[in-house]
């Protein structure tokens, strides 16, 4: 299957919550823009996922290379079936 959430539907944590769908990974980019900051987490899986985070004052940006948490709720997760010839194929641009 291909899970699908949005990026403002991620968050990326510096601690660990409970609950599920919560991924470990590394912040490989961090980019501010304007209100928010767009992060690429790379999962422990080799994955890489992004969320784009409203910045507040509460919420400090997170450095590249910590080790930080990610999380969605579940009804933000749209799921659909593996295509027959590959993702990367699937989505290649003719």
């Amino acid at each position: 299957v291909v899970v699908v959430v949005r990026e403002e539907k991620v968050k990326v944590l510096k601690d660990e919550v409970s609950g599920t769908n919560l991924l470990r990974g590394r912040v490989v980019s961090s980019r501010f823009l304007g209100p928010f900051i767009r992060y690429g987490v790379r999962l422990t899986n080799g994955d890489v996922v992004r969320s784009r985070m409203l910045i507040s004052k509460q919420r400090k940006s997170i450095p590249v290379d910590e080790e930080v948490y990610v999380y969605f709720e579940p009804r933000d997760a749209i799921v659909y079936q593996y295509p027959p010839l590959g993702l990367y194929k699937e989505l290649e641009v003719i």
